[in-house]
């Protein structure tokens, strides 16, 4: 059953009328409520389901994979230094250094922006 009243895809349908002795009345069929309350379902009792739904087996555990294989030794250092030689390494030149900068001349005091004055449109006349 879902969380709204309905059947789920998943469960089985019950039965219109459980299956009751002989020596017992029938029930009275409960008639929804007229309130006109679209959730009026909520107040009605949850038919009782007979039978659970079976669990499914659990999976089989996946097989452990094999370690990887290891990798291969690297060729040793005297074949590499003949493939390849070295690069050699050039260290860029020094950066000259700035003059020294002579003392720099006090700023003048920055002034607030003027403001423009607000000037009111006219209307035309119709």
């Amino acid at each position: 059953m879902d969380l709204f009243g309905g059947m789920s895809v998943k469960s089985t349908p019950t039965p219109a009328t459980p299956a009751t002795p002989a020596t017992e009345p029938a029930p009275t069929p409960v008639a929804p409520s007229s309130s006109g309350s679209a959730f009026s379902f909520l107040n009605t009792p949850a038919p009782a389901e007979d039978e659970p739904e079976p669990e499914p087996e659990p999976a089989p555990e996946p097989e452990p994979e094999p370690a990887p294989a290891p990798e291969p030794e690297p060729p040793a250092p005297e074949l590499l230094d003949m493939a390849m030689p070295e690069p050699e390494v050039v260290a860029p030149p020094p950066a000259p250094a700035p003059p020294p900068a002579a003392e720099p001349e006090p700023a003048a005091p920055a002034r607030p922006a003027a403001r423009r004055p607000i000037v009111k449109k006219k209307r035309a006349k119709k």
